[in-house]
């Protein structure tokens, strides 16, 4: 049961109440409600960051901010959010919008396993702890990944990952950008894709490691690269989980 608390209106949109900051107008709002464990938390945004990250309370948090050059370019802008067995945020524009922000900044309980779906079409993702699945898809940006435990999956269009630390990762898949960052301690079989873009990792050398391109570079220190009519491979190590890399015309640079 969804636990409702007071949704905190800290500018009123509609009675045109705003803060400027040089040339920006800004507009808040926020919601919060105490969930239960395997409860959703959904934001659908279209441009504009998306910040995760843990606190003391039992609730979870929802905070926007919504930055524009004038106030009617802010009533364009249409942020609903929703109590439907969890929270669910979604940003629409009506057909005047001209390229304004919504920022939102998440905070989740730290003792509560929860499913997160966090949609972005522009912008940043960082997600900074949590814990129970994660569905990470941004079209044009980038991801921080740190420290979530549980099930992480990550889809990009074009944009740059960086990965700290995510024992849970499970699959991520990348049209065009790069992959860097740290994998360890690993709680089960990873796939990593990319069709057009840069692998750069440091790898628990515990792992057992596949690695394929077609038409890409492979740089594996100590490992023997085999080459082909269908590309370059190779395996490595001996680990209780496996990691499966393949990318199509992008390099891949791997580091214990």
């Amino acid at each position: 049961m969804v636990k409702l608390y007071t949704v905190v209106s800290a500018i009123s949109i509609i009675a045109a109440g705003a803060v400027y900051a040089g040339d920006i107008v800004t507009g808040e709002n926020s919601f919060s409600a105490v969930l239960d464990t395997g409860s959703n938390v959904v934001i659908s945004n279209i441009n504009g960051n998306i910040t995760i990250e843990e606190w003391s309370s039992d609730q979870v948090l929802i905070e926007y901010t919504i930055d524009a050059d004038h106030i009617d370019d802010i009533e364009s802008i249409d942020v609903q959010c929703d109590y439907i067995n969890g929270l669910f945020c979604e940003v629409t524009y009506s057909d005047d919008w001209d390229g304004n922000e919504v920022h939102f900044h998440v905070k989740l309980p730290e003792s509560i396993n929860l499913n997160l779906v966090m949609r972005t079409f522009k912008g940043c993702i960082s997600l900074n702890n949590g814990m129970g699945t994660s569905l990470v898809e941004i079209i044009n940006g980038s991801a921080v990944l740190d420290g979530f435990a549980g099930d992480l999956t990550v889809n990009v269009v074009t944009g740059d990952i960086n990965l700290i630390h995510v024992p849970g990762l499970s699959v991520v898949n990348i049209v065009q950008g790069t992959l860097t960052g740290i994998i360890d301690d690993i709680e089960h079989d990873i796939e990593i894709s990319t069709v057009s873009g840069l692998i750069d990792l440091v790898v628990d050398s515990s792992a057992s490691i596949s690695v394929s391109t077609m038409s890409g570079n492979i740089d594996v220190p100590g490992a023997e690269i085999h080459h082909d009519l269908m590309g370059s491979s190779t395996e490595f190590g001996n680990g209780e989980f496996r990691i499966y890399i393949s990318t199509v015309s992008g390099d891949v640079i791997i580091r214990h």
